[in-house]
């Protein structure tokens, strides 16, 4: 009976308000792989060649939207479904490996934490790896801990780790685990058995080995991602119980209690203990090494697969309890967990209402709010196309600014100049370059409107005062006057800045800016961000090319920014500095130079940052 109503709690909290959910950059990427000719053209084009995941999962996207037609519910069904299933079979492994109550308490976990939620509410491979990867487990302990197993647990267990394979590359490394651990207790006759099987899952996986082979042939399966922090494990964890000191104390406080009043022993328990916490170590040990020694590959996602066999050994110490010790100690967990996912990581405010569904709908409301006056739309993402899918949805059309790699800063300033425009709705998605933000905010400097969501941000800026606005907010760290650099100097003055003098935090946004006389030779001159660390090693160098920003006959501004957060971290003792860098004889005026901060708002990372 209580597991029925882990699985009532876990469907409510991943289908609540179903419809209202967006899709995700993730989504529409994979969303725009599918719109090939053929399923032939999805494998050799969307997958082989730009993806990094086998094929499985990007070929039921395809064939569900040939099925059912585009639309967020109906893509994210099947995915939310597999997450309720995920946590019915982890409650299923959790007692078949040890007991009902360890069962009841990993089930719990798996229904409210917001790490399994978002995945379960993502059309992307996390959840059906997650949910193949249970049910492979399930029938290897059948397989290898059954004294005579049946032949549909055999023939069930070559086919679900053969799906498992397809699914995604630590699925795959997951299954070679589990396949590895198995041998360590298969013996005799059985042994036979058990490598035919894996021989059988091999041969199925044929088919997907031209595509692993392409992936890593373009170099490896990650890359996109930066370097792990030291701290990664922590944070981690943290992520897991909600950045909550509350929940985590709460879980951790009632395990050790039961575990010691009702402590729960024995060689064959003992076995399965070893077995989740060494998945899981493994996983996050070749994942992390991976990521340092070769290219980045972990982040949470990554851990999924074996998450839930780390709670399974981390409740797995008592047994037993009394029914009403263990109906409290569940309502706390489930109290704590539903209390810091809504309030704490607002995670129904975050996740359902995102950037490019947001924007979208802002524009038109402010289109209707300010038609009495000029409005200039500048909208900037990757890829546009997810700005135009809600669009579309929402009924119009309207004539925009696209900022697309073509596209610069000085693209921007024509753009506005060319519409005359008294208002400007700009806004950005997924971790934009925020120079052109800073573009816009320096030809219009009065803030109407602003709105911040995860990854993305909405702004209506004034150039003249009217009700409501106010002036952008800057934080001016230091400012230089005119100077000139000379065609035979390569480098201009520098502002130098001590970042342990200012405060830094992640949720800063350093902004150098450059006034350039009109009368200066472009050349290939760059605007630096070098940041040194204590020894005078580079920690973070970037530039920003002056022709990005040049306007012919016009004093130009030249901007250059940094989000703090998208750093590993901010050393010590460490020196920021600001300056001009040219390879040719040009001669370039400046008349201001500046470095200031902004600051972004938490929740704009706040499915994976803490935000209090």
């Amino acid at each position: 009976m209580l597991v029925v109503i882990i699985l009532i709690i876990a469907a409510f909290l991943r289908f609540w308000d179903f419809g209202s959910i967006p899709f995700m950059h993730d989504e529409f990427s994979a969303i725009f792989r599918t719109r090939y000719d053929s399923l032939s053209e999805v494998i050799q084009i969307g997958v082989k060649q730009n993806d990094t995941h086998p094929a499985g999962v990007q070929i039921f996207i395809y064939l569900w939207i040939k099925l059912f037609g585009l639309s967020e519910p109906l893509l994210k069904f099947p995915f939310a479904l597999l997450g309720v299933g995920s946590v019915y079979l982890s409650w299923k492994v959790a007692r078949r490996w040890f007991n009902e109550n360890t069962a009841l308490f990993t089930a719990l976990i798996m229904a409210v934490t917001q790490y399994n939620i978002f995945y379960s509410q993502l059309a992307r491979p996390y959840e059906p790896g997650l949910f193949f990867s249970l049910l492979t487990v399930w029938f290897w302990t059948k397989v290898v801990f059954d004294e005579f197993p049946k032949t549909s647990s055999w023939i069930w267990f070559v086919v679900f780790m053969a799906i498992n394979s397809y699914i995604h590359a630590f699925t795959l490394f997951f299954n070679l685990l589990v396949g590895a651990t198995g041998l360590f207790f298969v013996r005799g006759i059985k042994l036979k058995y058990y490598l035919l099987a894996g021989l059988a899952v091999l041969i199925l996986f044929i088919p997907g080995m031209p595509v692993f082979i392409a992936q890593l042939g373009r170099g490896d399966i990650g890359g996109w991602l930066g370097p792990p922090k030291p701290g990664f494990l922590i944070q981690y964890f943290q992520y897991v119980f909600h950045f909550s000191q509350w929940f985590l104390f709460t879980v951790l406080a009632i395990t050790t209690y039961l575990s010691v009043k009702y402590f729960n022993n024995g060689s064959a328990l003992n076995r399965f203990r070893l077995i989740g916490f060494f998945w899981f170590l493994i996983t996050f040990l070749t994942a992390y090494f991976y990521s340092v020694w070769r290219s980045p590959v972990i982040q949470y996602s990554t851990l999924l697969f074996v998450f839930p066999f780390l709670l399974m050994a981390f409740f797995s110490f008592f047994n037993r309890l009394p029914k009403g010790t263990l109906i409290v100690a569940l309502s706390l967990v489930l109290i704590t967990g539903v209390f810091t996912l809504v309030y704490e990581r607002l995670h129904y405010r975050i996740m359902y209402k995102q950037g490019f569904d947001q924007i979208p709908a802002r524009v038109i409301s402010g289109l209707n709010k300010y038609d009495d006056k000029k409005v200039a739309i500048v909208l900037q993402s990757p890829d546009t196309r997810m700005f135009d899918y809600y669009f579309k949805k929402y009924g119009t059309s309207p004539d925009y600014f696209k900022t697309e790699r073509d596209k610069t800063p000085a693209d921007v300033i024509k753009y506005l100049k060319s519409r005359s425009a008294d208002v400007v709705l700009f806004g950005w998605a997924d971790h934009a370059p925020p120079e052109y933000l800073e573009t816009a905010k320096r030809e219009y400097p009065l803030v109407v409107e602003q709105m911040s969501m995860f990854n993305s941000e909405y702004w209506v800026l004034a150039k003249e005062p009217f009700t409501g606005s106010a002036e952008v907010k800057r934080s001016l760290l230091k400012e230089r006057e005119a100077f000139k650099v000379f065609s035979k100097n390569k480098y201009g003055k520098a502002i130098k800045i001590w970042p342990d003098s200012v405060s830094l935090n992640k949720w800063d946004v350093i902004n150098v800016q450059l006034q350039i006389g009109s009368d200066s030779v472009v050349g290939d001159a760059m605007l630096v961000i070098d940041w040194r660390d204590t020894v005078d090693n580079p920690f973070y160098w970037s530039g920003a090319y002056f022709n990005s920003f040049f306007i012919k006959n016009n004093n130009y501004y030249v901007t250059a920014s940094l989000r703090l957060g998208d750093l590993p971290e901010i050393p010590e003792n460490s020196l920021i500095k600001f300056y001009i860098w040219k390879k040719d004889d040009s001669e370039i005026m400046v008349k201001n130079m500046s470095v200031f901060l902004t600051r972004v708002d938490p929740v704009e990372n706040g499915l994976f940052e803490n935000i209090r």
